[in-house]
């Protein structure tokens, strides 16, 4: 049975990465082998990384978009999350931003969250565990 996992931003940029070919395929594999959500905010930071940083033409970037909306559930971020994640930065001392991923993947009932940037390990609110999947796939 396939985990219910929460992708944060940087998953998403490693999918659609042509300069670090094996975490993309990390990555990959790791949708196609969860049921996979994110959320508005991934999708923002990921748009926004596509046109600044790699100069990404806007077809390309609606293509990914459209891509992502059709294989994985997207949280819109609302007041209920906006909340949660500052009473879950407040905990946890991570950043706002990092805390409205958590705050989106406990409100998608998800048990993992796969992150490079945050304590891969922890257990937040005894239900989200943080996973780094690069350091997995090493073992």
């Amino acid at each position: 049975m396939s985990d219910r996992v929460f992708l944060d931003t940087n998953i998403l940029i490693y999918i659609y990465s042509k300069t670090e070919a094996s975490k993309s395929e990390i990555c990959i594999n790791a949708v196609n082998d969860n049921e996979c959500y994110t959320s508005t905010q991934a999708l923002n930071e990921l748009c926004n990384i596509c046109t600044k940083k790699w100069k990404i033409d806007k077809g390309v970037i609606d293509d990914a978009v459209d891509e992502i909306c059709s294989v994985l559930q997207i949280n819109l971020i609302n007041e209920t999350i906006i909340k949660k994640a500052l009473c879950l930065h407040y905990k946890y001392q991570y950043s706002y931003y990092d805390c409205l991923m958590l705050a989106s993947a406990l409100e998608s009932g998800c048990n993992k969250i796969f992150s490079e940037d945050m304590q891969a390990g922890q257990v937040i609110e005894n239900t989200l565990e943080i996973v780094n999947i690069f350091s997995i796939a090493r073992n």
